[in-house]
């Protein structure tokens, strides 16, 4: 991306932070936005980056699920010390609606985490595992493979449920071909 471009995204960004309800960005705006610069490859500036996490700070109490992994997601891509209230509100909220977390978000998340060299709390490592293991069929293989490295990054033993969810769903799609 261009220095030029990447200015004037900063500038556009930096005023789409004041222009939601409430004198800020909607969570999903702001999830949005830090997915698109990670994925872009970006570095946003350094107060572009702090705004964006201080506006995912205030919101996170209003996430989904994939804005949650997104935002953790992109925060790992970008390198970046994510800021720790946030990472703890994202915690907090992850544990609140862990039975809506779809397979991509359940390994995106708990690969994000690993990646930025936290180990959430046993009750969010419990309830995502527990939902991995509901939603085991629905994995794709680099969900599997996300979810396997962050658990083993971490060093938490995987439930013995979600170990044999995933086998049985490897299995099955061997059995299928």
């Amino acid at each position: 991306l261009e220095e030029g471009a990447l200015a004037a995204m900063d500038r556009q960004a930096s005023s789409l932070l004041m222009a939601g309800r409430g004198g800020g960005a909607l969570p999903q705006g702001v999830a949005n936005l830090l997915w698109a610069l990670a994925k872009m490859h970006a570095t946003p500036s350094p107060g572009l980056l702090s705004a964006l996490q201080r506006r995912a700070t205030v919101t996170v109490g209003d996430m989904k699920p994939q804005e949650l992994a997104n935002i953790a997601w992109a925060l790992a891509k970008l390198q970046a010390t994510g800021d720790r209230s946030l990472l703890q509100g994202i915690e907090k909220r992850a544990t609140a609606t862990a039975s809506a977390f779809a397979p991509q978000a359940i390994a995106n998340l708990l690969w994000a985490l690993a990646t930025m060299g936290e180990t959430p709390g046993v009750t969010l490592i419990m309830a995502l595992q527990s939902r991995a293991a509901a939603t085991a069929v629905d994995f794709q293989p680099q969900d599997v493979e996300g979810v396997v490295w962050a658990l083993g990054r971490m060093r938490v033993q995987p439930l013995p449920r979600l170990l044999k969810a995933l086998e049985g769903r490897e299995v099955g799609r061997r059995g299928r071909r």
